[in-house]
């Protein structure tokens, strides 16, 4: 090592502050070049030399500095000042906490041969650190492939918060304990009020994000595993292809057959059906030190896309039962919107058990949007056609009173929190959606259009393929612009095990007016 120490070391109370600091750069020059050479064994006792030399010139500053403080009675010291200024650009804790805070800690990883992870290194312990780390990754990469980057390897982190002394430290989200330490460090008792709120407002970096990612559509449908992927079965049987296997058999036909012969249907195979599951993918882009220093924005975006992939994958689940139900089925508006539902209701359950022979005790189930039982609600507020009791106040319906709609006809909705677009099969330019933004005007009113589903309990079962969840993603891309990303994806898909028929898509023009059959003349086949 060419840079002499030891004479210079025996003089530092004799050298002026710019000549001390003066060495201390020549001595982290030194070991900044001793530091490029662990590869070729650089001695490591000269590194240790080094640092003891730039540790006794930073005590011998922190002396220079506590004598200042006594000599001086001056309310500004700007001497001090000026030196501080001169000798190191970075930023003070403050004379009383020179000779206690802690240094920077290094922190040995878990990658490192021979440490604990977790233990604090000095500049020689770093050394030797990465000397064992770059002998054992050079003894790992093939020959053909030296000179290749290849996987960068974390040997220590650097801890700075342990630097700033109690009464410099900010406590994440007390803002009382924060503004008293502004105030201490500002000197916040020599400010004179002028009139105003003079004084920081308070500070509440919560987001609040209120959608819910709940999906009543797949809870409410039978759940199936489906771990390679997908599904192959059969469908349910309809009774009505076996019609011509039973026929009438009279005493006169048996009597004289004349060529008669008993029906006969010839069963032939039944046909498979094969399903597989979708992929429903989630991609959120974070900056590292957005994700650091505002978790709060992290954790409600993170909340808010949960929120936002629920909806999309619900819809693409009635799209899904659409493909597969009679398509367009439709029914006009008559009267108000609650009995022109009940009425379009009333009609095609009677038809489906009637000429698919479904028994009463068979469940059947609706899918209708939540906002339908508002819908129903603002109906029954505008109508006058019923007397108002006390098991009945229309102005104030319950989720109960609009289930109990339902019961006579056994038909169990499920409400689900979204609506279908133009685009879902069979749609045609029905609207069923109520998300237009509220501008400034009229009110939104509700869609003239509901489009709803009717099937039996058990036609449609939601596949579940699982759930990949890789967490936080990184890669060369994203480090290059200091970003990560986090991703999941869910695997899942609908079988219609039904018959043809077995399942409906209804599209129902309906209207809050509270008309009834008083006002109107109501067609007797709507």
């Amino acid at each position: 090592m060419k840079l002499a120490l030891k004479p210079r070391l025996t003089q530092l109370s004799e050298l002026s502050d710019a000549d001390l600091s003066a060495f201390r750069t020549d001595i982290i020059e030194a070991f900044s070049e001793l530091s490029d050479k662990l590869d070729s064994a650089a001695p490591l006792g000269d590194l240790g030399a080094l640092q003891a030399a730039d540790d006794s010139i930073k005590r011998e500053f922190d002396r220079r500095d506590r004598m200042a403080v006594t000599a001086s009675a001056a309310p500004a010291p700007t001497g001090r000042i000026a030196r501080m200024a001169a000798r190191r650009p970075k930023p003070q804790l403050g004379p009383e906490a020179a000779d206690q805070a802690p240094r920077t800690a290094l922190v040995a990883s878990g990658e490192v041969r021979g440490v604990v992870a977790g233990t604090v290194l000095d500049r020689e312990k770093l050394a030797v650190a990465m000397a064992e780390t770059l002998s054992a990754r050079a003894s790992q990469v093939p020959t053909g492939e030296r000179g290749s980057r290849g996987r960068d390897v974390l040997v220590a982190s650097a801890d700075w918060s342990s630097q700033y002394p109690e009464d410099r430290r900010l406590a994440g989200q007390d803002v009382a304990h924060n503004n008293r330490v502004f105030d201490q460090a500002l000197n916040a008792q020599a400010l004179v009020a002028t009139g105003g709120i003079c004084a920081p407002v308070n500070v509440d970096w919560a987001i609040g994000m209120v959608a819910t990612a709940d999906r009543p559509l797949q809870a409410a449908l039978p759940s199936f595993q489906a771990g390679r992927g997908g599904l192959l079965y059969r469908p349910d049987l309809d009774f009505a292809g076996l019609s011509s296997a039973t026929g009438i058999w009279t005493e006169a036909t048996d009597l004289s057959p004349a060529g008669a012969t008993k029906p006969i249907a010839t069963i032939a195979c039944p046909s498979t059906e094969q399903v597989f599951v979708e992929a429903v993918g989630t991609r959120l882009g974070f900056g590292n030190m957005q994700s650091r220093f505002d978790p709060e924005t992290v954790a409600a975006n993170t909340d808010a896309s949960l929120a936002a992939a629920a909806r999309v994958a619900d819809n693409n689940l009635l799209n899904l039962i659409g493909a597969s139900a009679t398509q367009g089925v439709t029914s006009g508006a008559v009267l108000g919107a609650t009995r022109d539902l009940i009425t379009t209701l009333c009609q095609v359950v009677a038809a489906f058990r009637n000429l698919h022979r479904v028994p009463d005790s068979q469940v059947l189930r609706a899918i209708l949007p939540a906002w339908v039982k508002n819908m129903i609600r603002a109906d029954l507020v505008r109508e006058t056609a019923h007397a108002q009791t006390e098991t009945l106040n229309s102005l104030a319906i319950t989720d109960e009173q609009i289930e109990s709609l339902f019961e006579p006809y056994n038909v169990s909705p499920i409400w689900h929190l979204d609506g279908q677009s133009t685009s879902g099969p069979g749609l045609s330019g029905a609207v069923s959606q109520f998300f237009t933004t509220q501008n400034t005007g009229a009110i939104n009113k509700f869609p003239t259009e509901v489009v709803w589903y009717l099937f039996y309990e058990g036609a449609f079962q939601y596949l579940d393929g699982g759930r990949l969840d890789l967490g936080i993603v990184r890669d060369s891309l994203l480090d290059s612009t200091n970003d990560y990303e986090t991703f999941v994806e869910q695997f899942e898909a609908v079988a219609y095990r039904g018959f043809t028929g077995g399942a409906l898509q209804l599209i129902s023009t309906l209207g809050a007016n509270g008309e009834s059959s008083v006002a109107v003349t109501v067609s007797s086949n709507a």
